[in-house]
């Protein structure tokens, strides 16, 4: 390890593991701080109030009210603030890169820049779960931070559109499932029914009868019928309709480099956003970038936000990057 990084902890998970076990003294310095806020709001709950989001019951220890389940991705080579022992990833499994955008144009992980399509219709698959939320809605505003914009405020937007996917797509979607290892459809509106139906598998998807059976239980309710009117005697097609959303919003959540038809990704029906309020506030207020909207906007208005489980200092601390272990004991 790297005589300046320092062993240490952020909500009960190391960061890091084995000879990679370690921030910054900088990083560490926020990081502490930040628990330290983090368990202050804990402690104010009242015990019933100290919710579990697994359980929805009250009573959680601090760790389950936390819901930080695995070590904490540090130090990493060639990787900027990472190999300067300046970044921090969290719950990475549950917080994936995602499509972003800047007004119309569509943001994201650095390695899928050229696939403008496959953005472009993830954002529209946002747009769409909005809508099924609460038409008529506007457009899902997973856009950068806005001047002044207060923390809570971003991971307000954010959370939003979370919560509208897995309510969307888990009318169609197995959302159990936390990974889906199978060749996604590069562009889903291009195959047929039957294909469509043929590729995704029951057991990912819901049976259709299952799944009509709870479209046709949502538009018994006069409100939703009254909001949806083009839901009417169309339920067949919504369902299709959302497991073609459901491979295209996929694609960018990809588990291993980016690719038009990944081998391997993350389940959008479980959200794209499990980071509490709390954590991400406390992490910010010490004056940390959150990969999700602070990454900045370029001059054509692309951006690599996304990154819904990073967390860097703007510079590197004052430290160098190492990018290879080998000559350190």
């Amino acid at each position: 390890m790297p005589s300046f990084f320092i062993a240490t902890t952020f909500l009960g998970q190391p960061c890091g593991s084995g000879s990679t076990h370690g921030v910054n003294p900088e990083m560490q310095a926020r990081l502490r701080a930040a628990d330290d806020a983090v368990q202050t709001i804990f402690n104010a709950f009242a015990p019933d109030q100290r919710l579990d989001p697994s359980t929805g019951r009250g009573n959680a220890s601090f760790s389950q009210w936390s819901a930080i389940t695995e070590p904490h991705e540090c130090w990493r080579p060639n990787a900027g603030h990472h190999s300067a022992g300046a970044a921090i990833d969290i719950n990475v499994a549950a917080n994936p890169y995602i499509v972003t955008r800047s007004g119309l144009v569509a943001g994201g992980q650095p390695g899928d820049a050229g696939l403008v399509g496959m953005r472009n219709r993830a954002l529209a698959v946002y747009d769409r779960a909005m809508q099924f939320m609460t038409p008529p809605a506007a457009a899902a505003d997973v856009s950068g931070r806005q001047p002044n914009e207060p923390t809570q405020s971003v991971w307000n937007r954010f959370n939003a559109v979370s919560n509208a996917l897995v309510n969307y797509l888990s009318c169609a979607v197995n959302s159990q499932l936390t990974e889906i290892s199978r060749v996604a459809i590069e562009n889903s509106d291009e195959v047929s029914d039957d294909e469509l139906l043929a590729i995704i598998p029951e057991g990912e998807r819901l049976s259709i009868d299952h799944a009509l059976a709870q479209l046709e239980g949502l538009l018994s309710s006069q409100d939703f019928r009254t909001s949806h009117p083009d839901w009417l005697n169309a339920s067949r097609a919504q369902y299709l309709r959302m497991l073609r959303d459901y491979e295209q919003v996929r694609i960018p959540m990809v588990i291993g480099s980016p690719s038009p038809s990944p081998a391997q990704t993350r389940n959008p029906a479980r959200g794209f956003l499990n980071l509490r309020r709390e954590i991400v506030t406390a992490l910010c207020d010490e004056g940390l970038r959150w990969g999700a909207c602070d990454f900045g906007i370029s001059a054509d208005g692309s951006s690599e936000n996304g990154a819904m489980m990073h967390f860097d200092l703007a510079d590197d601390g004052g430290y160098l990057e190492i990018n290879s272990l080998l000559r350190f004991g």
